[in-house]
């Protein structure tokens, strides 16, 4: 997931290794995570390259989506 990849500031390359999404992908979510403000993009000074970084607002609802598997796992047991 886009949001768990980027919780430290990644790479938009780095991001996509770790949440295992190609570059059509990769060009089409981030533009929608930045405008719903889940990720932040910011220049690294010591590399030339846009780092992304899970706002809190992401957090917040990596947290409720992570409620919402467990709740979901927790049901189909019962």
């Amino acid at each position: 997931m886009i949001l768990d990849a980027a919780v430290s500031g990644e790479t938009k390359t780095r991001i996509m290794l770790q949440a295992n999404l190609n570059h059509i992908q990769i060009k089409r979510y981030i533009p929608s995570l930045l405008s719903q403000q889940l990720i932040k993009q910011r220049t690294d000074l010591a590399a030339p390259s846009q780092v992304y970084t899970t706002t809190e607002k992401g957090r917040s609802f990596l947290e409720r989506y992570r409620e919402v598997q467990l709740l979901d796992v927790t049901l189909r047991h019962d």
